[in-house]
């Protein structure tokens, strides 16, 4: 068979589809692209074209130490502002180092990790060895 005597791919016919009101016709022979579901957007009912406003520039003025702007109290009340109360400071703690904490009077904090158990599910040996353990764990810390 000759390459020419293939048969072309078929490729999908659209409908054409009535131009939304405001857009021009597509000129025909123009292969529509397929429509897909659009949120509707608000179109004003009449377009007209709006008259252009000069734009103003000023420089600002330079101010003198009589004059002070309209709006300078609520500048002032931003910048007092109480600094947010951060978990480091509430807890009193001074610094991080190598896994201790140092509290803000030189005294020593250690955290432990834990991970939780099903104490429930345990046999009366195993129940027995976790409550040994950790009694001699809480009796190493004092």
């Amino acid at each position: 068979m000759p390459p020419n005597s293939q048969q072309p791919m078929q490729q999908p016919q659209y409908q054409p589809q009535a131009a939304p009101q405001g857009y021009p016709q597509p000129p025909q022979g123009y292969q529509q692209q397929p429509q897909y579901q659009q949120m509707p957007q608000a179109m004003p009912q009449q377009m007209q074209p709006q008259p252009q406003m000069p734009v103003q520039t000023t420089m600002p003025q330079q101010q003198t130490a009589a004059q002070q702007p309209v709006n300078q109290p609520a500048t002032e009340q931003k910048n007092k502002q109480h600094p947010m109360t951060t978990t480091q400071h509430s807890l009193l703690f001074s610094e991080i180092r190598e896994g201790m904490v140092i509290m803000g009077d030189g005294s020593f904090r250690a955290v432990v990790a834990c991970k939780p158990i099903n104490f429930d599910l345990m046999s009366s040996r195993e129940r027995e060895g976790v409550e040994y353990s950790y009694q001699n764990f809480l009796n190493s810390l004092s």
